[in-house]
Order: structure tokens, then sequence, then C-alpha cells
């Protein structure tokens, strides 16, 4: 028979059960939790992560060619389109081939651009994609979130082929297989912009042909052109809210620039409208489809998409409370702070007397998606660029300012060449 425990024992027993327990609970209390716990520790995450050449050259070989050697490579959020998808199958009426969307001269461009802004059209995108959810995944929402793009501004280098095939190679498709086009284009453009900040370019002229190639492409499940300004000042004026005044003593007190006072004050108007009637085009889809988006974006028509950008899962669920920008050329959204996207418009259209809040695009976005309790998270590292018509003479310095805006790639020669020497080789 075994010796009987002696009391000293029992007590150095107990003392180790209890130190062991101690151990246990303070690795419990340092564990890594499994929401990442800032802006910037998630971009070193995604952004950094290494993966194998393999991954590399699969992501290589279906978006842009070439070595991407600016810094660690992160093609691992590449995911190949799966055939039916939303935004590049044929949809059951959405894209007919009878409408000019199948083979090139399958219909003529003026036939085919009446039918792509039609809104029998986007009613029958609406139909099929209800459809479509019924028979969904379980863990779709998880995998492919729901994103809806909205596209709006002046057309401008859109047209350019570079630019609409990394539009959909290096932000459409990589989002999500269910990732959703909505464009509100105008196909004119203002006069030269001058600004000391960002430098002087050139309109650039869109013609029906070059956007109907364009459009083609991209597949927007929802389009919308103006087709012309209705005054010289550069903007259609119907919208603006002639109650409302917009006064260079008040933007000084509020400590913001005046640039958009005077005969630019249009064009902020326009680009706020602009959004402001995509987001509601957006709405009454999610009606029609009986849908609600995980996700609503902003894009400028006019940048190129110079790498593949972060997945919808990362940017839905990792970054639940935060709304991602890179300035006001793409606004990443969670859906539950979307209507950041019409709050400054809502408040304008009920202005009577001096302007009060946001003088300029940047600054109404902020206010607005922080007032609804987003943060708003800058992140330079967004692989994209305003594509000006070219990068020499009169848009040399636009061209730069513009590569300067983001951090991704931080060379200015390896910019330029991406942003114009690739997008030439797309010709």
């Amino acid at each position: 028979e075994g010796k009987p425990f002696s009391r000293n024992q029992a007590r150095l027993g107990i003392l180790l059960a209890c130190a062991c327990g101690a151990i246990l609970l303070l690795l419990y209390s340092v564990r890594p939790t499994l929401r990442v716990p800032s802006c910037e520790s998630q971009v070193l995450k995604n952004y950094h992560t290494p993966i194998t050449s393999a991954a590399a050259a699969e992501a290589t070989s279906d978006s842009d060619s070439g070595s991407h050697d600016d810094g660690a490579v992160d093609f691992r959020n590449f995911r190949r389109t799966r055939k039916g998808s939303v935004l590049r199958g044929e949809a059951d009426g959405c894209y007919p081939h009878e409408g000019g969307w199948g083979q090139e001269g399958a219909a003529g461009y003026a036939s085919f651009m009446q039918n792509a802004v039609s809104p029998k059209r986007t009613e029958k995108c609406a139909e099929h994609v209800k459809a479509a959810m019924s028979k969904a995944h379980p863990f779709a929402d998880e995998t492919d979130p729901l994103v809806a793009v909205c596209m709006v501004g002046n057309a401008r280098t859109l047209t350019h082929p570079g630019v609409y095939k990394r539009m959909v190679s290096n932000l459409l498709t990589p989002l999500s297989d269910r990732t959703m086009l909505f464009a509100h284009l105008k196909m004119w453009d203002t006069p030269t912009k001058e600004q000391k900040k960002h430098g002087g370019f050139r309109p650039v002229p869109v013609t029906d042909v070059s956007l109907a190639k364009a459009i083609r492409y991209l597949r927007p499940v929802s389009l919308q052109i103006e087709r012309r300004n209705n005054n010289s000042g550069g903007h259609n004026k119907s919208y603006t809210n002639k109650g409302c005044i917009f006064s260079s003593e008040m933007a000084k007190e509020l400590k913001q620039p005046d640039f958009y006072v005077g005969k630019y004050i249009d064009r902020f108007i326009g680009q706020m409208f602009s959004m402001f009637e995509c987001y509601q085009s957006v709405l009454a889809f999610e009606n029609k489809a009986n849908i609600t988006f995980h996700a609503i974006v902003k894009i400028r028509p006019d940048v190129t998409w110079f790498y593949p950008i972060l997945t919808a899962t990362e940017l839905v669920w990792q970054r639940s409370e935060i709304v991602t920008h890179l300035a006001d050329q793409f606004i990443f959204s969670p859906r539950k702070f979307a209507d950041g996207f019409q709050l400054w418009w809502q408040d304008y259209a009920k202005c009577k007397g001096v302007w009060k809040a946001a003088y300029f695009p940047e600054r109404a976005y902020e206010d607005a998606f922080k007032k609804l309790g987003a943060t708003y998270y800058d992140d330079k590292k967004t692989p994209q660029v305003i594509r000006r018509i070219s990068a020499e003479r009169e848009n040399r310095a636009s061209a730069v300012v513009a590569c300067g805006r983001q951090r991704r790639i931080t060379n200015l020669t390896r910019c330029l060449e991406l942003v114009y020497e690739r997008d030439d080789a797309f010709i």
C-alpha cells in the first residue's frame, strides 16, 4: 500500500495548482484577439503578408504582367472570377447579345448605348440578381460579399483600354465575385483646371464609340450618361440650390480652403450630386432585387488601378467599423455607414443663407462618415492613381501630384511607368 500524503505534500500540491492556474490565466488574457486592433496593423497585415511564388505567378497571369518589385508582393488577395458571377457572367436579359454586349460588331454602337442606359435593362439585372441570390452558397456572404461600386464623374481617361481593363482585373474582380457596377458618367469635360496644388491638365474628349467600348467591357448593371453641360461654366446648374451661399470668408472662418468658392463651386456641387444620385440608384436596385449590399464603394472613372486591391472580405469583415478611402478618389464603406454618401447633399438641399459646413469633397465625406460613427481611414497604400491623358508637357505637373497622393509606390519614375507605360500596353 502507498503511504498517505503528508500535510506538507498536500500544501505543495495546492500551491503548484494555483501557480499553473495563474500562468494559464495570464496567457489567456494576453492572447491575440481575432479583430485587428488598429488601422496601421491592418495595413501591415494586408499588404505585407508573404505568399508563395506560385501564387504570385498565378495572380500575375490574370492581372498585370511583369515584375511587381516595389516592396512586398500582395497577390494573395487575388481570386479568379468563377463562371456565372454577377459581374462578368452573361445574365439573362442583363447583358443581351442582341443589345450589343456580345462579340464586336453584334450591334451598332448607337443602338448599344441606347440599350445600355435603358432602365428596363437595369430592372432585368435586378430580377436576375434576385433569382441568383436564392441559389447562392450558404457561405457566399463571408467569401464573396455583395458590393455595389459607384463610378461617378467625368469619363475623361476611362476610355483608355488600360484604364477600364485594369479596373476590372485589379478592382472589380479582386473585390468579390458579387461586385456590381453602377456608372453615372459625364461625357463632356470641364475647361482646363488650374490649381497650384495639383497642377493644370487639359480636357479629355470622349466619343460615343470610345465610351461604348469601355462600357461593354465594364458591364455596369446600371448606367446613366450626361452628354452635355447646360451652361458655359462647366457644370449642369439645374441641381444648384440658389438659396445657399458659399462664402470665402466663411470657408476661412471654418479653416477650409476656398478653392471651390466662385467659378469652381459648380464642380464641387456637381460631384456631390452625382454620388447622391448613384447612391439612390443603388438603394432602388436593392429594393428591386430584394438584397442588401454588404458594402458600397465610390470610385472615379479616370483612375488606373495598377495593382489588385484588397478583397471585400477583408474590407467588410476585418474593417467593419472603418470607412477606408484615398482622398475622395476611392471610398469603401460598410453598408451600415453608407448613408454618408448622401448626408452632405441632403443638408445642402435644405440650406438657406450662408453655407457653414464642408467646402470641398474630402471634408464633406469625412464629416458625414464620422457623424455616423465610422473611423475614416486614409489608406495611402490603395493601389490607384488618377490618370491624365499623358504625363508630358502641360499634364506633367498634375501627373506627378497624382502619383504622390498614394504611397503604395513611392518611386515616382516607377509610378509613372506603371500608370502610363503599362496602360499603353493594353492598346
